[in-house]
């Protein structure tokens, strides 16, 4: 970000702004397209127009069929909560493992990485 003396810094500030949300709109329409080719039919709950209500619908009449025809059925629910929070518990774990690791350890360089011609934050020295 450039100063340039007589700008006013908010209007200035509001334009980066508007950018960054314009930018951000086109990444997302992007991904949408993207997503979508690669997703299958059945995963429903977070795409536009696909509700969740359908496919509980549809597991009903599965489980009602199952019955009707007195054929076993297995299911599987999973807590994602839960799964999430054990997923977190494992990475602090391990980027803590890491870091006790000597500096010369290749993933402690991954952690620690300043790439060359860029400096540190900071006031320099």
């Amino acid at each position: 970000m450039a100063f340039v003396i007589g700008l006013n810094f908010t209007a200035f500030k509001r334009f980066e702004i508007k950018d960054g949300k314009v930018l951000t709109r086109i990444m997302l329409e992007r991904l949408k397209t993207a997503l979508d080719k690669k997703l299958r039919e059945e995963q429903a709950g977070f795409r536009q127009e696909r509700s969740c209500t359908d496919q509980f619908a549809t597991l009903r009449n599965i489980i009602e069929q199952s019955l009707e025809w007195q054929s076993p059925l297995y299911t599987v629910f999973v807590d994602f909560q839960k799964v999430e929070t054990e997923i977190m518990k494992r990475k602090w774990g391990w980027i803590g493992h890491t870091l006790r690791k000597p500096a010369s350890n290749i993933t402690r360089q991954a952690l620690d990485w300043n790439p060359q011609g860029k400096r540190k934050v900071g006031r320099p020295k």
